[in-house]
């Protein structure tokens, strides 16, 4: 579930404050990932839209993110 609070800071500014859970912003992330993805070029990785962000992130990095 998702909680947005926001303070008026001044007559034209605003600071939002939004929270969620890890699932939605996992979920949220991975559908962004997958998004854009098809317009990535990596020589000699190919199978890029079948992973998942977290799946990517760990295959780069080497840690599980």
């Amino acid at each position: 579930m998702s909680k947005v609070n926001v303070e008026q800071l001044s007559k034209t500014t605003v600071k939002l404050t939004i929270s969620v859970s890890a699932a939605q912003f996992d979920a949220a992330l991975d559908k962004a990932f997958k998004k854009v993805i098809p317009n990535v070029k990596i020589d000699g990785f190919n199978f890029l839209p079948l992973m998942s962000f977290s799946m990517a992130a760990t295959t780069f990095t080497g840690q599980n993110i």
